[in-house]
């Protein structure tokens, strides 16, 4: 609250009519003379002494800071350094009694159920394109806005009944650290290009890179586990042994495409008809 206390102010050209029309007698200007706080102009820079409304604490406020914060305020409070976040929460709380806050509004995300709800339609709007979390700037602002509220990504996809892996095209850091996690994923591409993966259509498809496939022995290992022989594994429909995944992916393409080849010389030769 403001107290009541007079001031030692100077006349100007600026506070001239305001004071003359309350009553003051105008000597000339920057001659100084004393007014009541009640009758400061609400511009004034003048320092004037008030109390915090939630403890009592006296402290001083430039007058047109408390005619800001105070008196057009929805919360008409005096709050100190200790308390101002008590008024925030009841200024938050109010206004979204009387018209809602949104998201552009301070202390919207401070609403719990605000920030799920924003992740949450966030989620339905964009689930055909989120892709990795790491390179979406989206996912990445909740994921830091939740950790400020000591949530976690995980938690708030749970929460909402989700699954992450669901979620993104990339999977956690961790996820692939169980061989049964890795097993299934191959098996899906498996299914979807008829053959075991090379390794960078691991990397490029499954975002599986060497370190993931090194704790499980490495890629050649990885297709021993899966029963995908070493030796097989540039073998070509026409049992041919390719030399390398480029030269199996070319032969595979004229095989499925009936294109006339032959190989001479270690080269695929086509022959145009």
């Amino acid at each position: 609250m403001l107290l009541p206390q007079k001031l030692i102010i100077s006349w100007c050209n600026s506070n001239r009519r305001h004071y003359e029309d309350k009553g003051y007698q105008f000597t000339k200007n920057w001659d100084q003379f004393e007014v009541d706080v009640k009758d400061l102009a609400k511009g004034s820079h003048a320092e004037v002494l008030v109390k915090c409304d939630y403890c009592d604490k006296k402290y001083p406020m430039v007058f047109k800071d408390y005619v800001t914060k105070v008196e057009n305020c929805s919360v008409q409070k005096c709050a100190c350094k200790t308390h101002t976040p008590q008024k925030q929460k009841e200024i938050r709380a109010k206004k979204k009694e009387e018209i809602g806050l949104t998201p552009n509004d301070n202390g919207y995300y401070g609403i719990r159920e605000n920030r799920i709800n924003e992740f949450k339609q966030y989620i339905e709007k964009n689930k055909e394109s989120i892709g990795s979390w790491k390179y979406n700037k989206e996912i990445n602002r909740f994921k830091v806005l939740f950790a400020y509220y000591n949530e976690t990504l995980d938690e708030i996809i749970n929460e909402l009944g989700l699954k992450y892996e669901d979620l993104f095209k990339y999977k956690r850091d961790n996820y692939y650290d169980d061989f049964s996690n890795l097993e299934f994923e191959i098996e899906k591409l498996i299914k979807k290009i008829g053959r075991f993966p090379f390794k960078r259509e691991l990397a490029t498809d499954l975002n599986i890179g060497s370190n993931s496939l090194k704790k499980h022995g490495g890629y050649w290992e990885v297709r021993e586990k899966m029963n995908f022989k070493a030796k097989d594994a540039l073998k070509d429909d026409r049992g041919y042994y390719n030399r390398s995944s480029y030269e199996f992916i070319v032969a595979q393409f004229l095989i499925h495409n009936y294109v006339d080849y032959k190989r001479d010389n270690m080269l695929l030769k086509v022959k145009i008809t």
